[in-house]
């Protein structure tokens, strides 16, 4: 879905060799925009993937894969209050697209995430449990996977 293509060349990463188990993976949603690591060339294959992470991740994913997703915004300072303060400002308008997004649509559609915005830590790690919950309920939401 994704027209993901294997890498060739060398790392983005530092950290990263393209001869690891996950080295192509990474390197190739790298080179989609999808993900960025954690600066300075690394990309911390060992660290935990935060909420506001994988949030981010996957509202990237969202926007690659449709074009209504990819050409909504929030209204002008929706994303200076509420529940979404604790976020981090790089991942606050990823949170508003899979919390926000849908209500403005018929009968104000529920958000894609697994939990209410503000039941979530933002920077609480992000567990597989929740990771597969959303991935579902964005491909399903999206299309890509039969509801």
């Amino acid at each position: 879905a994704l027209n993901c293509r294997v890498p060739t060349g060398e790392s983005q990463f530092s950290d990263v060799s393209l001869e690891d188990w996950y080295g192509i993976c990474v390197n190739a949603v790298a080179r989609l925009g999808l993900v960025e690591g954690v600066g300075d060339g690394r990309f911390d294959p060992d660290g935990l993937v935060t909420h506001e992470q994988l949030i981010t991740i996957m509202a990237r994913v969202a926007r690659k894969l449709n074009m209504a997703m990819e050409l909504s915004a929030p209204a002008e300072g929706e994303l200076e209050s509420g529940a979404f303060l604790p976020y981090a400002s790089w991942a606050r308008e990823s949170a508003w697209l899979l919390s926000e997004h849908r209500q403005g649509s018929e009968g104000g559609a529920p958000s894609l995430l697994w939990a209410g915005l503000e039941e979530i830590q933002p920077a609480g790690p992000a567990t597989r449990e929740e990771a597969a919950a959303l991935t579902c309920s964005l491909l399903t939401y999206l299309g890509i996977l039969p509801s």
